[in-house]
């Protein structure tokens, strides 16, 4: 009667730590595939040689692209906009490195400018598609940049998120304000504003975007169609007036994994195989160590 009273001490203590067990591993699986991490950040780094001398570069150099249009209202060209590098332009923050995206020698320096003149860029869409999202794969929390403007008043230039699935762009609804850096660009490191456009609340428009036309941003917000995103970036519109810039800096995207199915049918099978092996009493009850 001891030895079976002991047999049974023993069962019940093992088929315990086999559940505790299960359930610590089930809960690493789960959490290791929920962390919420940048999975695409570029700094707009200083690349160039010669700080200090007002040197500019295309934003081609570090994997963006722009369209623009010359007036509101008129055809969209490929952008004139600047991937500026000057000593006197520093970024924010001054200490991020890219993440899927080109190297930069230093983040101290540099950040996109749209600059604003006659017969120059007023509405502007720039973008990358140097990294593609999977959306089955990721599961996009934020999209986040620091942005200042110069020669306007509040709420004067304005700055939407932008995505590209299925070869369409839509645009956020919401328009971001842009923080004022005075009438001197070289304020934007201490003026620049974070925004952070959250993808749980955010509302979506589509976004014609042709060479040879027009911008056209739809009238009726639409939910994002399934698929991957192609491509990302900012819809800018400067202020009216000749000498304004629109900046921005420090693009980022945080997502989170989506759990692996094979990953939620292993938590399954553990749970199970240790409920199962866990020994019960007739009534379905824990046998108690007696």
């Amino acid at each position: 009667m001891k030895t079976q009273r002991q047999t049974r001490n023993r069962s019940s203590l093992a088929g315990g730590f086999l559940l505790l067990a299960t359930f610590v591993v089930a809960s690493a699986i789960l959490s290791t595939e929920s962390h919420a991490a940048v999975i695409y950040r570029q700094n707009f780094g200083y690349l160039g040689t010669n700080p200090g001398t007002g040197e500019r570069t295309t934003l081609s150099n570090v994997g963006w692209n722009g369209l623009s249009s010359a007036s509101v209202g008129g055809n969209v060209n490929t952008s004139p906009a600047y991937y500026v590098r000057n000593s006197n332009y520093t970024g924010r923050p001054t200490n991020l490195s890219n993440v899927n995206a080109p190297v930069s020698a230093s983040d101290q320096y540099g950040l996109v400018q749209i600059f604003r003149a006659d017969n120059q860029a007023l509405e502007s869409l720039i973008y990358t598609d140097q990294y593609s999202i999977d959306r089955t794969d990721f599961e996009i929390d934020t999209i986040s940049w620091y942005a200042a403007g110069t020669s306007g008043g509040a709420n004067q230039e304005s700055l939407r998120g932008a995505l590209q699935i299925g070869g369409s762009w839509y645009v956020s609804q919401q328009m971001f304000a842009i923080a004022l850096a005075g009438n001197n660009p070289a304020n934007f490191g201490t003026s620049a504003g974070l925004v952070s456009l959250n993808m749980d609340t955010a509302t979506w428009y589509t976004l014609t975007a042709s060479v040879g036309s027009p911008f056209a941003i739809g009238s009726v917000a639409t939910a994002l169609p399934t698929g991957d995103v192609s491509a990302f970036g900012l819809f800018g519109v400067p202020r009216q007036v000749n000498g304004s810039y629109l900046m921005f800096d420090s693009f980022t995207i945080d997502a989170t994994a989506v759990p692996e199915p094979s990953g939620i049918l292993l938590v399954g099978v553990a749970l199970a195989l240790g409920f199962i092996l866990t020994p019960r009493t007739r009534n379905g009850k824990l046998k108690a160590g007696v």
